[in-house]
């Protein structure tokens, strides 16, 4: 048996970025139209099932139109199938639950939410395929949903596919084991033939020989400066029990966050413009740090505001960037015969720099 799957997760449609200003609303709206680009890839891909491995929706009280808009665009699928499970942003309250009860309504035909700990079997979609999920039913737990499955069995005539959300030991950042925790050893004790993990937004694919592939397909838009890397879905085609996994670039925006140490302008000038291109792609936080010149820091100013043109978001800190000290310095800023003027003169003949720039500071920073 041949089969083709687009994995994807962590889409986050509804998160409103209000800390980036101005550009919020571009933010919000690409991550609509990475799950558009996601769908695309499925369907170039010739996928049979799409598969969202959780975080569909950034809260559990996303407001309706961003549900709605969500059926719409996955029922763009051209597969018979779209399994989608709650993640720990989106989790499944219960029956009641109001956001999965208007999915349920908003989404297309094909469409099954994987909100049990059931088998679900996808035969009557033409594929000799069954999920084992692993929805969250909150957002935060120590134990992860996979134990119900020790009672399971594999199926002799097709794929048994593990669909969970959480944290990885050794994959993903979970310092206080409150994300679902699992163990790749505990994945694979499992009756699954491939696994499907959302929760870490950054891609993770392996396959070992005569065990289960485990594949964290990640965020199809990166969401923070804490998410390096671009945008993608994976595509998998499992034949004859072989697994292959490629990536599908979906990502519009890149979020880079980098502290430099600049020894003049020309390295920062090399260091933005070797960024890539297109810049209206990057979102930049930038920390720089360094000694230089009273011209040359004026000249890393310019630099920077000049940038603010070229990229979609920068975000800019100086603090560690100071002049540099010299007798020039110390006469223009302080009566010659002063207390501040000896004390930084002789820090200054004894080549004593990292002291002489932490008195400057002070000592200007008092007599204001």
């Amino acid at each position: 048996m041949s089969l083709r799957i687009c994995a994807l997760s962590d889409v986050h449609l509804g998160m409103n970025f209000s800390t980036l200003g101005p550009v919020s609303e571009v933010l919000r709206e690409a991550r609509f139209e990475s799950l558009e680009r996601a769908v695309e890839a499925a369907n170039e891909g010739g996928c049979g099932l799409l598969i969202v491995a959780g975080d569909l929706f950034h809260t559990k009280s996303v407001p309706l139109p961003v549900v709605e808009r969500a059926g719409t665009i996955l029922g763009g699928f051209d597969g018979p199938c779209v399994a989608v499970l709650p993640g720990n942003h989106d989790y499944d309250e219960g029956p009641d639950s109001s956001l999965w009860r208007a999915f349920s309504r908003a989404a297309a035909e094909g469409t099954v939410i994987l909100r049990d700990t059931v088998p679900v079997a996808l035969d009557d979609f033409g594929m000799a395929v069954t999920i084992h999920p692993a929805p969250c039913g909150s957002k935060h737990s120590s134990e992860n949903r996979l134990s119900w499955m020790d009672g399971c069995s594999g199926r002799e005539d097709g794929t048994v596919i593990g669909v969970a959300h959480g944290s990885i030991e050794g994959i993903s950042p979970d310092r206080e084991g409150v994300y679902f925790p699992m163990t790749l050893d505990e994945l694979r004790s499992k009756p699954a033939d491939i696994w499907f993990i959302g929760h870490t937004h950054r891609r993770f694919v392996s396959i070992p020989e005569g065990q289960a592939a485990v594949i964290i397909p990640g965020t199809p838009e990166p969401d923070g400066f804490d998410c390096a890397g671009s945008g993608s879905v994976t595509i998998v085609e499992i034949d004859s029990g072989t697994v292959r996994a490629a990536e599908a670039a979906t990502g519009k925006f890149r979020y880079v966050n980098q502290m430099l140490a600049i020894p003049s302008p020309r390295e920062l000038r090399g260091y933005l413009n070797g960024i890539g291109s297109p810049k209206d792609g990057v979102l930049l936080r930038l920390a720089l740090s360094g000694v230089l010149d009273r011209g040359e820091l004026a000249e890393c100013r310019e630099i920077l505001e000049a940038a603010r043109n070229d990229f979609r978001y920068l975000e800019t800190d100086t603090s560690d960037l100071s002049e540099r000290i010299t007798p020039e310095t110390i006469r223009e800023e302080f009566t010659e015969g002063s207390f501040p003027f000896r004390l930084l003169e002789r820090l200054h003949e004894a080549d004593e720099l990292g002291a002489l720039q932490t008195a400057y500071r002070a000592l200007r920073g008092a007599s204001r």
